[in-house]
C-alpha cells in the first residue's frame, strides 16, 4: 500500500505603516517576516526558529477546517501591544496589549484566485480611543475575537524598533495581515 502525502503551507505577513498625525507623512513602512535567507528557512523547517505562527493558531486552523470547536469563530481580529519577549511557538495571547479590534477582512489573490485572507486596520487616537504620546508599539496578533488571553490566537509577532507613537497628535498605525493556503 503507498501513501501519498500532499503537502500544504500556511504562510503569513504583517505589514505596519506609521503614519505621524500632524505631518501625515510616514514614519515607518515595514513587513514580517522577511526573508532572512537560507538559514533562518533551514531552521523554521527543522523546528529550530519560528516566525509568527503559535500553536493555538495551527490547532485552529485543523477545527476550522472540520468546523468543530470554538476556533470555527472567524480571526478577523487584530491586536497591537507593547511586549518585548520575542515571540514563541507557544504564546496565547499579546505579552502586553493595547487594543484588539475588528479589521477589514478580504479574500485577495496571492497565487491563485481567493488563497489569501488580507486583515487591514487603523489603529488611532480616533478609532479606538488611544491615548499617550510615546507609546512603543511592538507586537501584532490576529485573534477569533477582541478578548487577549480569551480568544484563541493565530499568530503573533514581536519586533523591534518600536514604532513609538504619539496618539495625542493624531498618529495612526495601519496594520495588514496576510496568511495565504498554498502547496507546499
Amino acid at each position: 500500500m503507498r501513501l501519498f502525502k500532499e503537502q500544504g503551507l500556511v504562510i503569513d505577513s504583517i505589514r505596519l505603516v506609521h503614519i505621524d498625525g500632524p505631518t501625515g507623512k510616514v514614519v515607518s513602512d515595514r513587513e514580517f517576516p522577511r526573508d532572512k535567507g537560507f538559514w533562518h528557512n533551514l531552521a523554521v523547517r527543522l523546528g529550530l526558529a519560528h516566525d509568527t505562527m503559535v500553536v493555538n493558531g495551527f490547532q485552529a486552523i485543523i477545527n476550522f477546517l472540520m468546523l468543530s470547536g470554538q476556533s470555527a469563530t472567524s480571526f478577523t481580529n487584530v491586536g497591537i501591544g507593547t511586549g518585548t519577549t520575542p515571540a514563541a511557538v507557544g504564546d496565547t495571547q499579546l505579552q502586553t496589549p493595547l487594543v484588539i479590534a475588528v479589521a477589514a477582512a478580504s479574500k485577495v489573490p496571492t497565487t491563485n484566485s481567493n488563497d489569501t485572507m488580507q486583515l487591514v486596520i487603523t489603529f488611532s487616537n480616533a478609532n479606538q480611543g488611544l491615548t499617550g504620546t510615546t507609546v512603543a508599539v511592538t507586537e501584532v496578533g490576529v485573534f477569533n475575537g477582541t478578548t487577549n488571553g480569551t480568544s484563541i490566537m493565530l499568530l503573533h509577532q514581536v519586533y523591534s524598533p518600536a514604532d513609538t507613537m504619539n496618539f495625542n497628535q493624531g498618529d495612526q498605525l495601519q496594520v495588514t495581515v496576510k496568511v495565504n493556503a498554498k502547496q507546499g
